[in-house]
């Protein structure tokens, strides 16, 4: 449902299938309302709550859950394109990277330490996750030089480019 993307210097961001999400998630919202619709007036739930009104409340929440996941994907990507676009431009070395044990998607997520200088302050070490498509790990090496754009108030806080 949800794919890293882009390819060149660039952040990657999350990208949503609308249709594949839509299909996945409106499946169960559409059988809870059915059910509910369908149900008889005075049927109760096991406690002996009536069973309409908790399969709306369910219906309810899947919408809500699946709403917020958008809303996220879609804050998160925002932010990324932000500081890339307006972030200082700068240049980080790769200390080490390490595997977290995380995967996104079957890709990993990598915790680096990079020494970043932004021309703009002393260069300073930050510690970053970032989930990195396999064919892209080689870039992570020890020593490799990549670009990034650094939070001008954040400096702990940047956006890499590759």
């Amino acid at each position: 449902m949800a794919v890293l993307s882009g390819s060149g210097p660039g952040p990657r961001l999350w990208k949503v299938n609308p249709g594949l999400f839509a299909a996945i998630t409106a499946l169960p919202i559409a059988i809870l309302l059915a059910v509910a619709l369908l149900s008889p007036q005075d049927a109760k739930t096991d406690d002996g709550m009536p069973l309409r009104p908790f399969l709306m409340i369910m219906a309810g929440f899947f919408l809500f859950t699946d709403g917020a996941v958008i809303v996220g994907y879609m804050l998160y990507n925002r932010n990324r394109m932000e500081l890339a676009q307006n972030g200082l431009p700068g240049t980080a070395t790769v200390l080490s990277a390490e595997d977290t044990g995380t995967r996104i998607n079957d890709l990993p997520v990598i915790r680096l330490k990079l020494l970043v200088n932004n021309g703009f302050s002393a260069p300073y070490e930050v510690f970053h996750k970032e989930t990195i498509p396999l064919l892209e790990l080689p870039k992570f090496a020890e020593g490799a030089q990549l670009q990034v754009r650094v939070h001008p108030r954040k400096p702990g806080r940047l956006v890499l480019l590759y």
